[in-house]
């Protein structure tokens, strides 16, 4: 599903794993640019994860911001339940501390919707075009979530990014 965000602009929502024929040139873009994004922030933080297209695979939404034909930023959204234990034997879990988890479960809610791999085209970091395309993509995600049956909203942020910021700006804690 596209829509347009102003000049030159769209946001291309897309299933991580199916995607509708007339939408695969951008959704193979998305995919290339998130790859390549995330080999370099793993490069960039040192680390030894290489992300994997059963990385993108999974994923149950994958929204992408295009200028033109170019991929400017992106972001992916996985659901989970917090009862089924072999969610909770997910990977994606396997960083969150286990007092996180509880939490969530003491306050009653199940159904998570998760934020990841958020990244933004080094060509339109906030301090080159003056806003924070960042903060619109994690908006566009609120929004997203705000449309499904998800209790809680969860994510791994680059605090030196100040991405943990930008998520407590929003009402995240």
């Amino acid at each position: 599903m596209g829509v347009s965000c102003g000049e030159n602009l769209k946001y291309v929502i897309f299933s991580g794993r199916n995607c509708p024929e007339n939408y695969l040139g951008e959704y193979n873009s998305v995919y290339k640019a998130w790859h390549k994004g995330w080999v370099s922030t793993f490069e960039e933080l040192k680390s030894e994860a290489i992300p994997t297209a059963t990385d993108f695979l999974r994923q149950n939404i994958v929204g992408g911001v295009f200028h033109e034909d170019t991929v400017i930023g992106l972001q992916c959204y996985s659901f989970f339940q917090l009862g089924a234990q072999s969610h909770l034997d997910h990977s994606y879990f396997k960083t969150y501390p286990q007092q996180s988890l509880d939490a969530l479960r003491v306050r009653g809610l199940t159904q998570l919707m998760t934020m990841e791999y958020l990244y933004v085209n080094p060509d339109w970091r906030r301090s080159l075009v003056g806003f924070s395309l960042a903060d619109i993509i994690c908006t566009l995600g609120l929004r997203i979530f705000k449309m499904t049956d998800a209790q809680a909203l969860i994510s791994i942020t680059r605090n030196q990014r100040k991405v943990n910021d930008m998520l407590y700006n929003k009402g995240a804690y």
